[in-house]
């Protein structure tokens, strides 16, 4: 079993970030079984398939952090990448 975290953080001093939304194809080897959200005032809505993982509407508070936690099963051993653009509908001021 393995675990992938994605991080969002707000450095933003008047408004959170609302509208957090990313889609994360996971590279071929892996098999994802569980999808949660970590941290204070961190919302949104997550699902997953067993090839990607999705937040939808998140909001990450002010001044704030969000983990976003994966379990994943490997099917083969060997270095892969994966990279996910997370985006917001406000910009942090």
């Amino acid at each position: 079993v393995l675990y992938l975290n994605i991080n969002a953080q707000s450095t933003a001093t008047t408004v959170p970030l609302i509208g957090v939304n990313f889609v994360d194809i996971l590279p071929s080897q892996f098999t994802a079984s569980a999808f949660a959200i970590f941290g204070n005032g961190c919302t949104g809505t997550v699902s997953f398939t067993s090839s990607s993982l999705t937040l939808k509407n998140g909001v990450v508070p002010i001044g704030g952090s969000c983990n976003y936690r994966a379990t994943l099963t490997a099917t083969t051993s060997g270095q892969t990448s994966n990279s996910v653009v997370v985006s917001s509908s406000t910009a942090a001021s």
